[in-house]
């Protein structure tokens, strides 16, 4: 939940609206943390993946993929969230614009090459690395969502039944429903009370 008296005064319409215009195009069941067991890391992975091969499939590369913007449904399953930054690539084409996180940054987004989905995966890479302590050489790194299946990591990995969510997650969190947020350290989180009232609230987004 957003509050729009705090958007207006932070002056961030434009990156939340470009959020909910990628969110409403989006709709998977798939769209975390460090020394987690290969299993756990393998599941998690997997979640992640499904939620790459959906939204690159319609073009969209994500481009802030982090442990933060990985939470865990009421089943236990992975879900990709946070997509302020993703932007929509046509094909054929690369996107410049330096953004993300730093450490989850694609050579290719750092060194202004231009970039496709394909920097989603290097993220990923790291994702994995923060999960098992790995390493990622560039040289052979795998480029599409779609070769992620293939890999030797996952020859026991059975994906259909992580698609029809009928694989037991490692972790399944205690929610008592949709809006329990006893999973959330709110501790600091600013309250509309400590934003400055703007003349203007509303009608920035009639749709928002």
């Amino acid at each position: 939940m957003l509050s729009k008296q705090h958007i207006v005064a932070i002056g961030q319409q434009t990156r939340v609206l470009n959020e909910k215009n990628v969110m409403e195009e989006l709709r998977s069941d798939f769209i975390v943390r460090k020394n987690l067991s290969h299993t756990a890391a393998k599941f998690y992975t997997s979640c992640i993946v499904e939620a790459f091969r959906f939204m690159h499939s319609n073009g969209i590369v994500h481009r802030d993929l982090k442990p933060e913007n990985v939470l865990l449904d009421s089943k236990g399953y992975a879900k990709l969230i946070d997509s302020g930054m993703a932007k929509k690539v046509k094909k054929g084409k690369m996107s410049r614009t330096l953004c993300g996180t730093p450490e989850y940054m694609a050579p290719e987004i750092i060194l202004r090459k231009g970039y496709n989905t394909a920097a989603d995966i290097w993220s990923l890479g790291v994702l994995v690395f923060d999960m098992l302590s790995g390493w990622k050489n560039p040289a052979k790194r795998l480029l599409t969502a779609k070769e992620i299946p293939k890999h030797g990591w996952f020859n026991e990995f059975h994906w259909e039944d992580l698609r029809s969510r009928t694989m037991e997650p490692p972790f399944i969190p205690k929610v008592e429903s949709s809006v329990d947020t006893s999973n959330f350290n709110l501790e600091g989180f600013p309250k509309e009370a400590d934003y400055p009232l703007t003349d203007d609230v509303t009608s920035w987004d009639p749709d928002f």
